[in-house]
């Protein structure tokens, strides 16, 4: 949808709030603020960002350590599953199965299993013989073991953010595209407007939720919030017969398949060597065959699959993989919000952080979170 031209009047509140970024993350907190009867104005590139390229993974466990982060995004499932029918935003809630079939991966790996079934309420081991049921088409070695999880699901992000949007402008916020964040305005120790390259924006708050974009952070905040972005390649085939009904996660790749039949595959190790430049079109394509033959392997039925389809996403990662939500210090109108798993925690972290903004309630499930503790790293 293009959001140029659109001058919304903007509800009538004692705060405006300027984001920075129409991610979803950024669509989030920009939603949650509007529903809340904060004047929002969202601005935006117009460049395609990492929710364009996104798997959609709604995920409350793979990969979600420590403890706190694990209840966090168990936290961002509950908050798509209020949230989403309201929106009429449409979710399958497919369940995942995750196994390992080489020895030293399954050693590992079950050392994470265990910790996550600990933290998790329908997380469940599984055998050989149950993920074959579980799944007929796909080929287990006999020594496969992993896991189930029912909460598991997927979206279409990119549709999911324009949802987002548009109850923002309903509630009377404003969206501004193509308009590049520059840098906040600060007078005597308070935010006053936005620089940006429409000119100035007046403000009362600012939010940078920009992504991959250590500039932008450091701007706002006054030191760098360290990143570890990556490019990560997703891949969709043309339409198939059923294949398989989880989500599926094995030998470093996940896929699901669409209503339409189609298979959305992706690699759990994205493209890391290109963490500084881009991948080239020809490289992407190289990782779409790559993941499209490992998820043959174990699915033979894909072999003849085309891959229709192919999008890089370049996934903001802090550099301690944790999420940064939080405010300048000292001035407390200006707020950054930053993370991976951007999908499963945008709707959790965009109500948190309005309830901050708006009600100027802090959100105990954030202090883990803060972007300060990457200041404080520095300076010893």
């Amino acid at each position: 949808m293009n959001w140029n031209g659109h001058h919304i009047q903007m509800a009538s509140a004692s705060k405006h709030v300027v984001v920075a970024g129409a991610g979803i993350l950024g669509a989030s907190i920009a939603w949650h603020l509007a529903e809340k009867g904060v004047a929002v104005t969202v601005i935006d590139s117009g460049q395609p960002g990492a929710t364009a390229g996104s798997f959609g993974w709604i995920n409350p466990w793979f990969g979600k350590r420590p403890q706190h982060y694990h209840r966090l995004n168990q936290l961002g499932v509950e908050a798509w599953q209020e949230l989403a029918p309201r929106l009429k935003i449409p979710i399958t809630w497919s369940g995942c199965l995750a196994w390992e079939q080489d020895p030293t991966t399954l050693a590992r790996e079950s050392a994470a299993w265990h910790a996550a079934i600990q933290w998790s309420n329908g997380l469940e081991p599984i055998d050989r013989d149950a993920l074959s049921r579980a799944e007929p088409l796909v080929v287990f070695a006999d020594d496969a073991r992993g896991v189930h999880s029912a909460a598991d699901g997927w979206v279409d992000a990119a549709a999911a953010t324009r949802a987002l949007l548009t109850g923002s402008l309903s509630n009377g916020g404003e969206i501004r595209t193509p308009c590049i964040y520059q840098s906040p305005k600060i007078e005597q120790g308070r935010l006053v407007a936005v620089n940006t390259s429409d000119g100035e924006i007046p403000a009362s708050h600012l939010v940078v939720a920009c992504g991959a974009s250590p500039d932008a952070y450091e701007s706002a905040l006054g030191f760098a919030v360290p990143q570890a972005p990556t490019a990560g390649v997703v891949a969709t085939t043309n339409a198939m017969q059923p294949l398989i009904s989880n989500l599926l996660v094995s030998e470093g790749v996940h896929v699901y398949q669409t209503r339409e039949g189609k298979l959305v595959m992706g690699a759990a190790a994205p493209l890391a060597a290109h963490a500084q430049t881009p991948p080239s079109p020809a490289e992407c394509e190289r990782e779409a065959m790559r993941i499209k033959d490992v998820v043959a392997c174990f699915l033979p039925a894909a072999t003849d699959a085309a891959i229709e389809s192919f999008s890089v996403a370049w996934r903001p990662i802090p550099a301690d993989g944790l999420p940064a939500a939080g405010a300048r210090p000292g001035i407390s109108e200006i707020y950054t919000a930053l993370t991976h798993s951007g999908v499963t925690l945008a709707i959790v972290l965009g109500r948190l952080i309005a309830q901050e903004i708006a009600d100027a309630t802090p959100a105990a499930m954030l202090e883990p979170y803060r972007p300060e503790r990457f200041r404080r790293a520095t300076q010893h």
